[in-house]
């Protein structure tokens, strides 16, 4: 079976350059539709007994998406005036379901065998007097420690509608900071937060990650193989690889998070190996064939059941992830397996047409002399 196809390649490898093309183009075109997910517990099967829990918690005590701001050294008198100014800045936002702060909580007042429910915070705070008042009614409640204040901090725990993302919830907290003049005493922090935050992370290492290890291999293969077909060609094997794998997931309705996130870093080193096998092998034999056929057809018959096997052998160990209860592991080991599959398929199917079609100069058909020290020093340290 594999024979045939290898001979089907090198007859017709219009053919296979042209499948391999419109595969790019199907999934170059599900990647605008990818949807990214930065929210740790959407990571979560939603069959799961702590998200079910979760569910029902939410439904009786209100939604847990919350957001926290933290005044520093707010209990004075020049600063509170400031704090409750953000208290119902914050309130006034459509967006914003609940503000509990010192501003919003009552307080249980009690004198003479009566008790009465006053505001915690009544009026301006203009004199001394009237801010000692303030925390000892705080102290007065441990309650409130920790959680309306700590020490001289005063807290904001804001809940946002069910409708508004984590993007939106941090960059509405960050817009209302910017209109204070001590924005440098507001802190903030809550899943909202920490959530933008790894969506930051996860598109720096996207943007900055994959360009530098494309970077490096390109100078890894101009050492191995001095020639524009030793870089372009195995570069090709590993974008479509790549593009094949992220194009799946968006079509499969698979969300990229922080574990998959790392998928097309491990395609660029899995593919690499596959690449560099075959063009070595293709090199090293091209000394002993004037036809250019049959060296290819011997390349090909030498390396194939080689990046066949261990194609098959590293797709089974990504694929036993399916078995992991964490949906995010299950979905990454089915992802990166197809990736694998794409990329195995591809160094020796794809790599022999492309060569087929642009069939290296003479000058290019000699032993590299940088090969074999790379070969050689390998040698050696595997003998080690």
């Amino acid at each position: 079976m594999i024979n045939k196809l290898i001979e089907y390649a090198l007859k017709k490898p219009g053919h296979i350059i042209a499948l391999f093309g419109l595969l790019f183009l199907f999934s170059l075109g599900n990647i605008p539709f990818l949807k990214q997910v930065s929210d740790i517990s959407q990571l979560i099967s939603k069959q799961d007994q702590i998200i079910q829990l979760n569910f029902k918690m939410e439904k009786i005590f209100g939604s847990t998406r919350l957001g926290l701001i933290s005044f520093k050294n707010a209990l004075t008198p020049e600063k509170l005036p400031e704090a409750k100014r953000i208290h119902e800045l914050l309130e006034s936002k459509e967006k914003i379901n609940d503000v509990i702060s010192v501003f919003s909580e009552k307080y249980l007042a009690g004198a003479q065998g009566s008790f009465s429910v006053e505001e915690i915070v009544e009026g301006p705070i203009k004199a001394a007097e009237s801010l000692d008042t303030l925390k000892n009614k705080l102290e007065s409640f441990p309650l409130y420690e920790y959680s309306l204040y700590q020490g001289n901090d005063l807290n904001y725990l804001i809940q946002f509608n069910s409708d508004v993302d984590d993007q939106f919830m941090s960059e509405l907290i960050q817009e209302i900071i910017k209109t204070s003049k001590y924005q440098d005493d507001l802190v903030t922090s809550g899943w909202p937060k920490i959530n933008n935050s790894i969506k930051g992370i996860m598109d720096r290492d996207l943007f900055i990650l994959i360009p530098l290890i494309f970077v490096i291999i390109t100078i890894i293969f101009f050492y191995l193989f001095r020639s524009l077909r030793g870089i372009i060609i195995p570069l090709v094997t590993i974008t479509i690889a790549i593009v094949s794998a992220v194009g799946f997931m968006s079509f499969w309705g698979i969300s990229l998070n922080v574990v998959s996130n790392s998928i097309p870093i491990l395609l660029v080193a899995i593919g690499t190996s596959d690449g560099v096998h075959f063009l070595t092998k293709y090199y090293h034999y091209s000394g002993d064939y004037n036809e250019h056929h049959k060296l290819l057809n011997k390349t090909t018959k030498i390396i194939a059941p080689t990046i066949l096997l261990t194609s098959i052998t590293t797709m089974g160990g990504f694929l036993a992830n399916l078995f992991s209860p964490v949906k995010s592991i299950s979905e990454f080991g089915l992802v990166t397996a197809c990736g694998v599959l794409v990329a195995g398929i591809a160094s020796y199917l794809l790599i022999p047409s492309l060569l087929t079609k642009f069939k290296a100069y003479p000058q290019e058909q000699r032993r590299n002399s940088h090969e074999v020290i790379f070969v050689n020093i390998a040698t050696r340290i595997y003998q080690c």
